[in-house]
């Protein structure tokens, strides 16, 4: 794996800024002061990764209250090439955990995968930043199975009016992604690490996993017919 962990074998990263980003103290070699949402200095230091790489063993769902505010986001947890614990933890809305789901049909569960998070200027509209992440197995890119182009049986944006304007939330979107994982995704992952770490060694099914829509019927795994970015 490219990064280190701390001494509970667990690497702690949360997605910020198209940055895997691990907390950590202020004197750390190489470590940056974290800035807020209007690029202000924090309390907060971090060491940034551009990437990480694994085994998948699970999606948890999370939700937290902070400042009075109900936080919804998901840990995606891998397990490295040394059996360590890797949770990457990213909002609920987000456009990481968006394009991780969206990619995820298409990914061999048994296999190391990267995740690679980025950001980026939109070149038609200045000032606006693209903000997402891609899969890599086998050194080939994850293609998405679900995009703008050929949705599939994703449910559409809703408009919704927060801080009274007009927007498009993504929670129906995101529902319908983790119902799909839990029902039929994670049964097929199979955690690396050695018994006595409390893993479930239990080995591979000699049989292909099974992808399904909305409406529990098999589905081929396969590329969408275009992806909307150019990497």
């Amino acid at each position: 794996m490219a990064v280190g962990n701390n001494e509970n074998n667990t690497l702690y990263l949360s997605v910020r800024k198209g940055k895997l980003c691990q907390t950590v103290p202020d004197n750390t070699p190489k470590a940056l002061n974290r800035l807020d949402k209007d690029n202000k200095p924090t309390k907060y230091w971090e060491l940034r990764y551009e990437w990480v790489d694994g085994i998948l063993i699970d999606v948890i769902k999370k939700e937290t209250e902070h400042e009075g505010q109900l936080i919804k986001s998901f840990r995606v947890l891998m397990v490295d090439e040394g059996h360590n614990l890797v949770s990457i933890e990213m909002l609920f809305n987000s456009p990481y955990a968006s394009r991780f789901f969206s990619a995820l049909q298409n990914l061999n569960p048994f296999e190391k995968f990267k995740i690679s998070v980025w950001m980026f200027e939109d070149k038609e509209t200045p000032g606006k930043m693209i903000q997402g992440c891609t899969l890599y197995q086998d050194g080939d890119k994850v293609p998405l199975f679900y995009t703008k182009e050929n949705p599939r049986d994703l449910p559409p944006f809703e408009k919704i009016v927060r801080d009274g304007k007009e927007v498009l939330d993504s929670t129906a979107q995101m529902d319908f992604h983790y119902a799909h994982f839990l029902q039929y995704i994670k049964p097929e992952l199979r955690d690396p690490r050695p018994k006595d770490n409390g893993a479930n060694t239990q080995g591979p099914r000699t049989t292909e996993p099974t992808h399904v829509n909305a409406q529990g019927v098999p589905i081929a795994i396969e590329a969408a017919d275009t992806d909307d970015l150019p990497f």
